[in-house]
């Protein structure tokens, strides 16, 4: 079952069937529909406040959720590794504290090979 493993077990847990599972787990696994940000909250030298492990994102208690942008409207599929995913960030940090902070993504997927690439922002 490979990397669509834990996918197929969390499909079946919804009640679909062992084939739609299956089928579900391998189009997800080899797709993208957005990037996983885990927010580090940096006090000072000595103070540092993460939401997940940092470095391995090992999952921890925190009360952060996870910030999940999505990229594009529909998934992006037909992922089959070597694929080079690139993202420009633009974020800006008010300088009043009652503001909040804006960003924006841009994403592009080239894959190997190919003069294709698909682009999805948020």
């Amino acid at each position: 079952r490979g990397y669509g493993a834990p996918l197929y077990d969390e499909f079946r847990r919804g009640n679909s069937s062992p084939e739609d599972s299956a089928r579900l787990a391998d189009e997800t696994s080899h797709s993208l529909s957005g990037i996983a940000f885990w927010p580090r909250l940096i006090l000072g030298d000595n103070i540092v406040v993460d939401s997940r492990g940092y470095g391995d994102g090992k999952q921890q208690r925190s009360h952060w959720q996870t910030v999940l942008p999505i990229m594009a409207g529909r998934p992006i599929g037909g992922l089959q590794g070597g694929e080079k995913i690139s993202v420009k960030v633009d974020f800006n940090v008010p300088s009043v504290v009652a503001k909040p902070c804006q960003y924006s993504l841009v994403g592009k997927v080239e894959f190997p090979g190919s003069a294709t690439d698909s682009t999805g922002s948020t």
